[in-house]
C-alpha cells in the first residue's frame, strides 16, 4: 500500500474483521476514527475521536462500518483517497476489478470479469461468478453465492447463505434476507426473503421519488366531444346553473335507462341521496337501513335528516346487502315499535346486488328502496339497467366514475311528479309566484349547464368505457387465473351484467404464503401504481360505530383482505405491462416466454390479447369462491 497513512472509520465489530484482514497481509494501520468511541484502542491501534482529528493529504480510508447506508453518508464526509484490501486468502480473477474502498475477506472467490464497485464489502466465504457487475457501496454476506451475470444495484445488502441464480438483475438498495433464493428480477428498495425470495415489504426510508408516470385507480376518461357542447354552451351564454345541456343530458340518461325513467341532473349524487329520502318520507328520529359495504356518501344524508342509520352486513356472492341479515333488522326494528323508513341497496363497484332477493323482503314489509347506484351506471340485471329498479335511483358523475361531468350526479324516478318534486327542492324549493317565495326547505342542488355540457360528451362514450373496463376486469381475471389464495370480484351469474367501475381482489394469506394485500399495495404504490383497500364499512366507521349493525364479519373480511385495481376505460397496453410486472414480482411469479418477451414489454403481440383495447378472446375461467365464514 506504499508509504501512505493507511486508515480505517469506525471501530464497530465490522472493523476487527477489516483489522484481522490488513494484519494477515501485513499492511500497517495508523488509527482507527470513530464519532463515539467506546475505548482507547483495538488490537493495538489507537482509537481517535473524528471530532478532533485532522485530515492531511497523504491519509487513506476505508470505512469500516458493515451498514451500507451509514457507509455511503461517511464516504460523502471524507474529503480523502481510500485504499482496497483484499485478503490473502481470498481468490480474486486477474481479469476483474475492485473499486477503491471495497475489501475482499477470507475465503471469497471473485471470477473472472467481475466488476465491483467502491466501497463494497464481499464477506466471508462469498462466490461471486463470472461477468457480475456489483454497485457502489454493496454487502455480500459470508457463504453468498452469486451466480454468473448478475447485477447488483447499489447500497443492495445479500444476506448470508443467500443464493441468486444466474442473470438476475436487483436493484438499487434491496435487502435479501439470509437464506433466500433469488430467482426473479427484484426491482428498487425490495426486502426479500424465503426460498423462492418473495418481497415482503420495501425500504421506504431509502426510497426517491420513483420518474413513472402515475397509474390511477380511475382516472376521467374524455371521449372527444365533450369541448364541442361546452363551447356550445360558451357561444349561447348558457354559463347559468340550468340550460338546455341539463334538459339535453337528462333526456340521454332518461333513453339509456329506458323503463319510462325520469331523471334529474343534481350536484352530486350525495345530492340525490339526500333528496331520494326527502321524497321517502324520511324525517328525524326515523330508521333508515343501509348498505353498511359502501362508500360514506350513501350513509351521511342518513344523518342530514336527524335518522338513525341501520347497517347491514354483505352477502358473499355480489358482497352487496345481505337478505337474510336485511329480514333480521327489520323484524327487530318492528318489534322495538320503529319499522325502517327507507332501505338503501347499493350496487358495490358495479355488480347488482342481489335485486330479486332485497325487493321481496322489502315488499313484505311495505319498506320503498332507495337505489344507490352511483357506481352502477351502465350494469343491468336480467336485461334491466340499475338505477332503474329502486322506489328511487340515484346516479353519480364524479370525476372517477364511469362517465363524468367533472361533479355531477341526478336522481332517477319511476314519475314525472317525484321528478318536478325533486327539482323543485334542488332549486331551493322556490314557489311558483313572480316573486322570490319559499314555503318548504330547499337546497342548492342542481346541476350547471357547463357540467352537463360535459356529461352530454361523456354519454356519446358510455357503452365504450363500460367495454374497456369489462376489459380490465377480464385483463385482471386472466392475470391472476393462476395464483392460488386470489379471488377477482366478478358477477355470480350471466343474470348479472357488471360495469366493472373498479376491478377488486381478495388474497388470502393463508394460501399465498404469508403475501397480504398490503404488501400488493405498497408494491404497487412503489411503481407509481394506485391501489386502495375496499371500502371500509360503515358500521366501522368512528363517525357510525355507536349505531345498530346487523350481520356477522362478512364485510369486515372483505375489506380486510380486499383490493381495487387500477380500471380506468383509459389505460394503456404500457399501463397493464407495469401492473403485470408488479404481480408478477410478487408473488414470484416467472412468466411465460411470451409474456416475457411481449407482454411485459409492453409489446402485446399475445394471441389472447389484441389491439390497445385489450380484446380478449380466450375464455376467462369461473375462479375458485373466496371462503368467508358467515359464521
Amino acid at each position: 500500500m506504499g508509504n501512505s497513512k493507511n486508515f480505517l472509520y469506525g471501530a464497530s465489530g465490522h472493523c476487527k474483521v477489516i483489522v484481522d484482514l490488513l494484519k494477515s497481509n501485513d499492511d500497517s494501520i495508523e488509527a482507527i476514527l470513530d464519532d463515539n468511541p467506546q475505548r482507547g484502542s483495538l488490537y493495538g491501534i489507537p482509537i481517535i475521536n473524528s471530532a478532533v482529528f485532522n485530515q492531511e493529504a497523504n491519509q487513506k480510508w476505508i470505512v469500516s462500518i458493515g451498514d451500507n447506508s451509514i457507509r455511503k453518508k461517511i464516504v460523502k464526509s471524507l474529503n480523502s483517497s481510500f485504499f482496497k484490501a483484499i485478503h490473502n486468502k481470498a481468490v480474486v480473477s486477474n481479469y476483474s476489478n475492485i473499486g477503491e474502498g471495497s475489501v475482499v475477506m477470507a475465503g471469497a472467490i471473485i471470477n473472472q470479469d467481475v466488476t465491483i464497485g467502491t466501497h463494497c464489502i464481499i464477506n466471508t466465504g462469498a462466490v461471486i461468478e463470472h461477468d457480475c457487475k456489483i454497485d457502489d457501496f454493496v454487502h455480500i454476506s459470508p457463504n453468498a453465492a452469486v451466480a454468473g451475470g448478475v447485477e447488483i444495484g447499489e447500497g443492495t445488502h445479500i444476506g448470508i447463505a443467500a443464493a441468486v441464480i444466474q442473470g438476475i438483475k436487483i436493484g438499487k438498495w434491496v435487502t435479501v434476507g439470509a437464506g433466500t433464493i433469488i430467482i426473479n428480477d427484484i426491482p428498487d428498495y425490495a426486502v426479500v426473503v424465503g426460498n423462492p425470495g418473495r418481497i415482503i415489504k420495501y425500504n421506504i426510508e431509502n426510497n426517491v421519488k420513483i420518474n413513472k408516470s402515475k397509474i390511477w385507480l380511475s382516472s376521467p376518461h374524455m371521449g372527444g366531444n365533450e369541448q364541442k357542447y361546452v363551447k356550445e354552451a360558451f357561444d349561447n351564454n348558457w354559463i347559468a346553473p340550468l340550460g338546455p345541456s341539463v334538459n339535453g343530458l337528462e333526456n340521454d340518461l332518461e333513453d339509456y335507462l329506458g323503463e319510462e325513467s325520469n331523471v334529474g341532473a343534481l350536484s352530486s349524487g350525495t345530492a340525490a341521496i339526500h333528496l331520494g329520502l326527502i321524497l321517502l318520507g324520511v324525517e328525524a328520529g326515523d330508521a333508515v337501513i343501509c348498505q353498511s359495504m359502501t362508500f360514506s356518501a350513501s350513509a351521511n344524508p342518513i344523518l342530514y335528516l336527524g335518522a338513525t342509520p341501520v347497517f347491514i352486513d354483505s352477502e358473499i356472492e355480489t358482497w352487496n346487502l345481505c337478505p337474510l341479515a336485511l329480514e333480521e333488522s327489520i323484524l327487530d326494528g318492528i318489534a322495538k315499535n320503529k319499522k325502517p323508513k327507507v332501505i338503501i341497496a347499493v350496487h358495490l363497484y358495479g355488480v347488482p346486488y342481489k335485486i330479486d332477493e332485497v325487493r321481496v323482503v322489502a315488499d313484505k314489509y311495505g319498506i320503498p328502496i332507495l337505489e344507490d347506484s352511483a357506481e352502477a351506471l351502465g350494469s343491468s340485471y336480467k336485461g334491466q339497467k340499475c338505477g332503474t329498479f329502486g322506489d328511487i335511483g340515484v346516479l353519480s358523475f364524479n370525476g372517477n366514475k364511469i362517465i363524468t361531468t367533472s361533479g355531477g350526479g341526478a336522481i332517477v324516478t319511476s314519475s314525472k311528479k317525484l321528478k318536478d318534486k325533486a327539482l323543485f327542492f334542488a332549486t331551493q324549493s322556490r314557489d311558483d309566484t313572480p316573486h322570490y317565495q319559499h314555503s318548504e326547505v330547499g337546497y342548492n342542488y342542481r346541476m350547471s349547464n357547463i357540467c352537463a355540457a360535459i356529461g352530454r360528451g361523456q354519454m356519446e362514450v358510455l357503452d365504450a368505457h363500460v367495454s374497456l373496463r369489462i376489459k380490465m376486469h377480464d385483463f385482471y381475471a386472466d392475470l391472476f387465473k393462476d395464483i392460488e389464495g386470489i379471488d377477482v370480484f366478478s358477477s355470480p351469474n350471466a343474470d348479472y351484467s357488471a360495469n366493472y367501475w373498479l376491478s377488486a381482489i381478495l388474497i388470502s394469506p393463508d394460501a399465498t404464503h404469508g403475501i397480504k394485500v398490503e404488501d400488493l399495495r405498497l408494491a404497487f404504490e412503489k411503481e407509481n401504481i394506485e391501489s386502495r383497500p375496499l371500502w371500509k364499512p360503515m358500521h366501522m366507521q368512528p363517525i357510525f360505530a355507536d349505531y345498530p349493525f346487523y350481520g356477522r364479519k362478512v364485510a369486515q373480511t372483505l375489506f380486510e383482505n380486499g383490493l381495487c385495481l387500477p380500471s380506468g376505460s383509459n389505460l394503456t397496453n404500457k399501463d397493464r405491462a407495469r401492473i403485470a410486472a408488479v404481480v408478477y414480482q410478487v408473488f414470484n411469479i416467472k412468466p411465460d416466454s411470451k409474456l416475457t418477451e411481449n407482454y411485459v414489454a409492453g409489446n402485446h403481440k399475445i394471441e389472447r390479447i389484441k389491439g390497445e383495447n385489450l380484446d380478449v378472446s380466450s375464455k376467462i375461467e369461473e375462479l375458485p369462491t373466496f371462503k368467508i365464514s358467515e359464521k
